[in-house]
């Protein structure tokens, strides 16, 4: 919001810290969350977690520029809406495991 108001190093450096933070918080409740996936085994829970995160863009941003190319931005944006919904719905608080 800082740099729609004005692009200066004053502004813009506060504000590239503060997405910098409010980006990296989330990964740490991630990867504790991916590695309680698989009971026992950590890291098939954060090994699947990672390939969901890589392989998303790559599949998705292609799919869904084609989407708005070909006219049919209105199928683009209800993909991206129900991709937001989906990372909510998955993203819901849920007892700790076991």
């Amino acid at each position: 919001m800082l740099l729609a108001v004005d692009n200066s190093p004053l502004l813009a450096v506060p504000a590239i810290i503060a997405m910098g933070i409010g980006f990296s918080i989330p990964y740490a409740v991630s990867y504790i969350r991916s590695e309680d996936l698989v009971s026992g085994r950590p890291t098939v829970g954060l090994s699947a977690e990672l390939l969901a995160v890589n392989v998303t863009p790559v599949v998705a941003t292609p799919a869904i520029g084609a989407a708005f190319e070909h006219g049919h931005a209105g199928i683009g944006w209800l993909v991206l809406g129900g991709f937001s919904v989906l990372a909510g719905v998955v993203n819901l608080p849920r007892p700790p495991a076991r």
